[in-house]
């Protein structure tokens, strides 16, 4: 198998897409997620994985706190800016949000929203797999997710 074959497979997935924010000294952080996932219950608890060496991986280690912001169909731009090299602080500004109880970003316009304590980071080849305990929820009912397959957005 080469890698074009192992990535095409996977793109033929469907995921939500996600963006993690974090709280940095008096700036923030984040940056756009498709591997997320519900771990347990019972304590609550989820898990994503990011790649290794990029700008988040220390602050999100650092601070022992993050939110998962899961996006809305009408936020294409949101998910564009957090998966580029755009500033993470006004991009989380320019986007509204409400201080989590960790002090990590709830972004305003989402379908759904986790306030997370880092729980555990595990090695997963060239990603991190990080854990969180789940402290604080909000969903919106009213709106529809945006989506990510074979390479693009999608909606229902």
């Amino acid at each position: 198998m080469n890698e074009n074959e192992f990535k095409d497979a996977l793109a033929s997935l469907a995921a939500g897409v996600s963006v993690v924010t974090y709280a940095q000294d008096d700036s923030f952080g984040g940056l756009t997620v498709t591997s997320f996932t519900s771990v347990s219950m019972d304590p609550p608890m989820i898990l994503f994985c990011m790649r290794k060496g990029i700008a988040s991986d220390g602050p999100i280690q650092n601070s022992r706190a993050f939110a998962v912001n899961m996006l809305s169909s009408e936020q294409e731009e949101v998910s564009n800016g957090f998966a580029g090299k755009q500033d993470r602080t006004a991009l989380v500004k320019e986007t509204g949000y409400k201080t989590g109880e960790t002090g990590s970003p709830l972004l305003d316009g989402c379908i759904a929203g986790l306030d997370c304590r880092l729980r555990d980071v595990f090695d997963g080849g060239d990603h991190w797999i990080i854990t969180g305990e789940v402290v604080s929820a909000f969903s919106d009912s009213k709106k529809q997710p945006l989506l990510y397959f074979r390479r693009g957005y999608r909606q229902l």
